[in-house]
Parts: structure tokens; sequence; C-alpha cells
């Protein structure tokens, strides 16, 4: 997967919430303007979608934040094809926010998304775990459970 910048611009102050971050939304808006500049890295420019009678739409958005984007700061989001089935393409997006040029931070931003990714299904599977070895914990107590004692 190589991600492409899809948009540069900056964090305005409007834009924040009362902690001067960021807002949800427009972290989002900005991410889905440079959408048609990843389709089109991807080989399906504006045209080629028009012949096609392509509609794309968003289906789903999941976000994980990592850092704060505060008013004024540089903001660059870049984006790349991950998977694609049939008619449905997965698109990864990573928004990176700090001074003195985000390029560099790009594949540390994905490293790091990564590595959190895999420690949170490394914990869902433990969970799993505990959970299924209480339940066997449960079933084994109530089969050996004496009639006189549920009364």
């Amino acid at each position: 997967m190589s991600l492409v910048p899809c948009y540069r611009g900056s964090v305005n102050a409007w834009e924040c919430d009362e902690n001067d971050h960021l807002n949800v939304r427009f972290y989002l808006a900005k991410a889905n303007q440079g959408l048609p500049f990843v389709l089109d890295a991807i080989g399906l420019p504006a045209a080629a979608l028009l012949k096609m009678d392509a509609h794309p739409r968003i289906r789903a958005q999941h976000v994980r934040f990592l850092k704060e984007a505060r008013p004024a700061v540089p903001l660059t989001v870049y984006a790349g094809l991950v998977a694609h089935q049939d008619h449905q393409l997965t698109l990864y997006a990573a928004a990176a926010a700090w001074l003195g040029g985000t390029e560099m931070f790009a594949p540390g931003i994905v490293s790091q998304v990564l590595v959190i990714n895999a420690v949170t299904l490394v914990g869902l599977f433990a969970l799993r775990q505990v959970v299924a070895g209480a339940a066997l914990l449960i079933r084994r107590r109530r089969a050996h459970a004496s009639p006189a004692r549920l009364a």
C-alpha cells in the first residue's frame, strides 16, 4: 500500500472545540475532500468513473486519534488503497498534523496504527480466552451443584 497526499491545508480556529482540538467532523471532512485525488492515484479518475456510471460513496469510516491537531498547524492527509473486492474499495487515510514536514511522519503513523491494531487484536483474543474460561468454570460449578443447594 502506498500512501499519497490527498489533502494539504491547516487547522482553522473555528474548526476546533473548547480544548483547541480539531473537531472530529472536520478531520473527516478534510480526509473526504481528498478522496477524488486518491481515486485518481489508484487509476479511477473522474472521467473513468463518469464513463462507468460509477458513483463512489463512503459506507463506513473508522477513526483512531494518535495525536490532536491544534489551530494554525499544517495538516496533511495521506491515503491509499488497502483492498478491493468486486465493486467495493477499502481505503486507508492518515492525517499528520505536525510542524516540520509531515512527509517524514507518514510511515511512522502507519506503523503506529498497525502496532496499535495488533496489540488490540491480541488483547481481544486474550479477553475471549478469559471469557471462555469463566463460562467453562460456571458450567462446571452448575453441573456439580447438588439439587439441595439449587432449591
